[in-house]
């Protein structure tokens, strides 16, 4: 979990094997683009792993003819892409890793408790998990935003049955396409999700949404051995 303002440095891992220091948030070096990013004519879809097909034309001969015939074919259904996101996430508790004990523990860790009257952005929100803590555990206006419409529908039903759901507003959108305002923010809250983006990328665009000594409190997922953890390998082949 990283935390920062106009005054520290952030940290970045660096191809999953080690945590390398940058510069402030005001000189991050240029983002490395996604090598799958470039070609995708849809960028939600590259939030998410996904690069959008393009259509392939080709020339098939027609046996001995000395003809040939120009075969299209259409990209599949971006949407599909999304239904498979969909079905594998939204019935979990969360939609990474963590839980309620780590954003309770980085709560306290960010001082986020101590301050009054906040509006917090909880940024690649799932379901809300996170948003639920923070709207339980701090004094705090919530807008929870997701590019996933039904992610957000079950937010707002948690929402309601905890009894929170004045505290959260829930926003349609991509997280490099905020709709907030520039230096609006107290915090800016986002668990296992600003990879979709680029850390370093994610850092810069997210910054100017906050107040003076706004706090910028992000994980991301990493190992730092050469193979993955055993407990990694029995959770997704369980």
């Amino acid at each position: 979990m990283t935390f920062a303002d106009d005054a520290e440095k952030v940290t970045r891992s660096d191809s999953g094997h080690s945590q390398v220091a940058i510069t402030d948030l005001g000189k991050v070096p240029a983002e490395r683009p996604h090598p799958k990013a470039s070609n995708s004519r849809c960028r939600p879809l590259c939030k998410v792993g996904i690069v959008a097909r393009s259509s392939e034309r080709r020339v098939a001969p027609m046996g001995g003819s000395g003809r040939s015939v120009e075969l299209v074919t259409e990209p599949d259904d971006p949407m599909e892409d999304f239904k498979l996101l969909i079905d594998l996430h939204i019935t979990a508790d969360r939609q990474g890793p963590g839980g309620e004990a780590e954003t309770r523990r980085a709560i306290e860790l960010s001082g986020l408790s101590k301050r009054r009257n906040l509006k917090v952005a909880d940024i690649g929100c799932g379901t809300g998990a996170s948003t639920l803590v923070l709207a339980k555990d701090l004094d705090a206006h919530i807008v929870a935003v997701d590019f996933l419409p039904d992610f957000l529908d079950v937010l707002r039903s948690r929402a309601a049955r905890a009894g929170v759901a004045d505290r959260i507003e829930a926003v349609n959108a991509s997280m490099d396409a905020l709709p907030i305002e520039p230096g609006s923010l107290d915090a800016i809250w986002s668990e296992g999700a600003i990879y979709n983006m680029g850390f370093e990328n994610g850092a810069r665009q997210w910054r100017r949404l906050l107040k003076p000594g706004g706090i910028l409190a992000v994980s991301e997922l990493t190992w730092l051995t050469a193979s993955r953890p055993a407990e990694l390998e029995a959770h997704w082949h369980a």
